[in-house]
């Protein structure tokens, strides 16, 4: 709300959509896409803040190469640490590396290394990636004219995921951009100690749920692209 009444104190028009429940990120998103009318569209949590001109880059960098649907920076914590937030499509594996003890095994370390995209030097330079993280994203309106906005069946998680497959299912690009900076307030609140608290945590329950309709939708096999 803060950000609305600056940006109508400037004279930018604004229009706000309350929701009294909690309908998922995805639909929210929807929400304000169905609302914009520019040839592209910022999506950002509440818990980013973007360093001077960096949405003006990403702007800059989807003008400049009309193939790309969806472009993400780099997000970094308070003290300028960069995150992770581009990585390669889901395996089955992939969930049990990043929730289990699994991980710690050389198979599941193996796989994380795949997830994370280690064997590439993400800390500069453009990158066209299998996905990037939700928390910042600018979109080109024709990209989600010909694939949809964010799938609503998704409450949270794997929602970018699944947008962003669905971009390079749609012949568009997904780019990651890490020289441009966005900082990101990561909660990380599905994340547990042990096996026992992971299964309790109401949050990872959230996205092994979200994880089960991912695999649902697109099948069990990584595509091409993120192999």
């Amino acid at each position: 709300k803060v950000i609305v009444h600056r940006a109508a104190a400037k004279g930018i028009r604004v229009s706000y959509v309350p929701f009294g429940d909690n309908v998922g990120y995805a639909k929210m998103v929807n929400a304000g896409i169905e609302r914009a009318t520019s040839p592209f569209i910022l999506v950002l949590n509440v818990d980013t803040e973007p360093t001077p001109g960096a949405y003006a880059q990403l702007l800059d960098i989807m003008i400049a190469d009309q193939t790309i649907g969806l472009v993400g920076p780099g997000l970094v914590d308070r003290g300028g640490t960069l995150q992770q937030s581009a990585f390669r499509f889901h395996r089955l594996r992939t969930i049990p590396a990043r929730r289990t003890p699994f991980g710690k095994t050389a198979l599941g370390r193996k796989e994380l290394d795949r997830f994370t995209l280690a064997d590439i030097d993400l800390s500069s330079g453009s990158h066209e990636v299998d996905w990037v993280s939700g928390a910042v994203m600018l979109v080109r309106r024709g990209a989600v004219l010909r694939v949809g906005g964010m799938d609503p069946r998704y409450f949270m998680y794997f929602e970018d995921v699944d947008w962003c497959r669905r971009m390079w299912k749609g012949n568009w690009k997904v780019v990651y951009r890490p020289e441009v900076r966005v900082v990101h307030h990561e909660g990380g609140g599905s994340r547990s100690k042990g096996l026992l608290a992971s299964f309790r945590n109401r949050l990872t329950g959230a996205h092994i749920r979200s994880a089960i309709r991912y695999f649902s939708t697109h099948g069990f096999r990584t595509p091409l692209f993120g192999e």
